[in-house]
């Protein structure tokens, strides 16, 4: 919960937008009263590791808790932006045709601080015991 909390903070409060100015990188979803659309990616996480080039998705959540968490985060960012009103989603699990408009080159990546810790050991090629040891010392 604690991850997930985090999470929606700063999905509610990263500044994205330009300001009255035009200055880049200055107003939140929140500042500019934009809605949210919430898509989850839970159950799609996967691999092409293997020989035959097949998606492997061993390392994705379960459904059960991919919908606990996906429905426990909807709340939280629904919470941090102070109701559901502006909060968008779809069917979880469901196959979804989503249209959009891509404002500008940027992808962004929001983790929490634990989870990127984990991501960045695993870039260094650490195995996870070595992450748990460095972890407690």
């Amino acid at each position: 919960a604690e991850d997930l909390q985090f999470c929606a903070r700063k999905l509610c409060g990263a500044k994205l937008w330009e300001n009255e100015s035009g200055k880049s990188w200055r107003q939140s979803v929140r500042q500019m009263e934009y809605e949210i659309l919430l898509v989850s990616q839970f159950t799609l996480f996967g691999e092409v590791t293997n020989k035959k080039h097949v998606p492997d998705f061993k390392a994705s959540m379960k459904t059960a808790e991919a919908t606990r968490t996906y429905d426990e985060f909807k709340a939280l960012v629904a919470r941090e932006y102070g109701g559901e009103a502006r909060i968008k989603d779809g069917v979880f699990g469901a196959k979804m045709a989503v249209s959009l408009v891509n404002d500008g080159p940027v992808t962004l990546v929001v983790d929490s601080p634990r989870h990127r810790a984990e991501r960045e050991a695993g870039a260094r090629g650490e195995e996870p015991d070595e992450r748990e040891a460095e972890a407690k010392a």
